[in-house]
């Protein structure tokens, strides 16, 4: 195989397309005398009514999967008349109203009329518009019921003072700097005066 301009080698071996060495082996076998394709072997064991029903049975098995595929693997799509109507509820402005829509759409899946898939992507979208409208409340609720009203953060609490400490005025923190103010400053401790005329006494002196 020479490469061509415009050919991509990234994705591998086109879809759909043989494998080289099952292709050789299938041509082999082809070649060898006497072959006979399963397919037609299993054909003819469904048509012998010489051959037990078990095995008749069993040829039928293998060969299903050609003449019909899995309808029940594949979900069945619900009219389009019901997904016209799930698609065309309210827009909910309400908590009632989004709760309405999601208790309709689950009644919908129970009743078949919406597939599990559809039903469950609606109904969850429903739920985000559900916790939206219910935070938006919470957050009025906290304002006083004025959604106009700026919404204030107060902070509170802190370590309690220590044992002893009571009366200790902290200083003001004033960006990087601490200033201290007069007012609040404490005082040091009194120190009992000393009489610089009297002198001190010996040991063992009266």
């Amino acid at each position: 195989m020479t490469f061509q301009p415009g050919n991509d080698f990234s994705q591998g071996r086109p879809a759909g397309a043989r494998n080289k060495s099952s292709y050789a082996l299938r041509e082999r076998l082809r070649s060898r005398p006497n072959h006979v394709d399963p397919a037609e072997f299993l054909a003819d064991l469904i048509s012998n009514p010489a051959e037990s029903a078990e095995v008749r049975i069993a040829a039928s098995g293998q060969l299903m999967p050609y003449y019909h595929s899995k309808l029940g693997a594949t979900p069945v799509p619900p009219p389009p008349v019901y997904v016209q109507e799930a698609i065309s509820l309210p827009r909910p402005e309400t908590i009632a109203q989004a709760a309405a829509n999601i208790a309709r759409l689950t009644e919908m899946k129970a009743l078949g009329q919406l597939d599990i898939a559809t039903a469950d992507s609606l109904i969850s979208d429903q739920r985000v518009i559900l916790d939206a409208l219910i935070d938006e409340a919470k957050l009025i609720a906290a304002q006083g019921g004025d959604p106009s009203r700026e919404q204030v953060i107060r902070i509170e609490g802190g370590m309690p003072v220590a044992p002893g400490h009571e009366g200790i005025i902290m200083p003001n923190l004033n960006g990087h700097e601490i200033e201290l103010e007069a007012t609040q400053a404490i005082p040091a401790p009194e120190q009992p005066p000393v009489d610089d005329q009297t002198e001190p006494q010996p040991k063992g002196s009266l």
